[in-house]
């Protein structure tokens, strides 16, 4: 049940993911008038955040020990980031404070985004039989790619004719309908990570 979850969920959210990684240069270059530079430096952003966070999670205190958990608080602040955009398009950020703005939102969404596959790439391993991981994997990973066309083209088209705020929106419910959809059918699992292992040991016997 984890797995299915897992991929259902996969097929939705990398086709969100793709939206926002279509809509993010039409919004800097061209509603925000971003020079080719300040454009450069946002997206040189996400990458520090997954630098930053790939070195945090190999040291000890930031070791992900609620696997499924972390999968889900970062999926929600995910869907979160890419509301926010829609502050600057509608001018609530000041001129001044774009860059920064959006330097920030990018190297938190990198973070996020490595927070989130780790987690998923160790129960994936975890869950799996050793003898069918290479073809668990290689669903998952063609999954992904087969959304990244699909994505990149639809709303690529919808961008020339649909408001760039209504499509954010669409990306932000989808992927906020994608993890809450997730999150109901493992709210067991997740719940049960909370359980300290003697905790569950005990139960266990009192319940054999």
């Amino acid at each position: 049940p984890v797995l299915t979850t897992l991929v259902l969920m996969a097929i939705v959210l990398n086709f969100f993911f793709v939206a926002f990684e279509i809509l993010l240069p039409i919004i800097l270059l061209d509603r925000l008038q971003f020079t080719p530079f300040r454009f450069g430096l946002v997206e040189s952003a996400l990458g520090a955040g997954l630098l930053v966070a790939s070195l945090l999670l190999a040291l000890p205190p930031f070791t992900v020990k609620r696997p499924l958990r972390t999968i889900f608080e970062s999926l929600f602040l995910i869907a979160s980031c890419y509301a926010l955009p829609a502050l600057a398009l509608l001018g609530y950020v000041p001129s001044a404070l774009l860059l920064p703005f959006f330097m920030i939102l990018l190297f938190i969404d990198g973070m996020l985004v490595l927070r989130m596959n780790i987690p998923l790439q160790l129960i994936v391993q975890k869950q799996t039989d050793p003898a069918y991981l290479g073809r668990v994997i290689g669903v998952l990973e063609s999954i992904a790619m087969a959304m990244m066309p699909i994505g990149t083209l639809l709303f690529g088209l919808l961008s020339d004719h649909v408001s760039i705020i209504v499509l954010l929106a669409v990306g932000t419910v989808g992927l906020f309908g994608a993890a809450s959809f997730g999150f109901l059918r493992l709210r067991k699992d997740i719940l049960s990570e909370s359980i300290p292992v003697a905790d569950a040991k005990n139960t266990s016997s009192l319940t054999s």
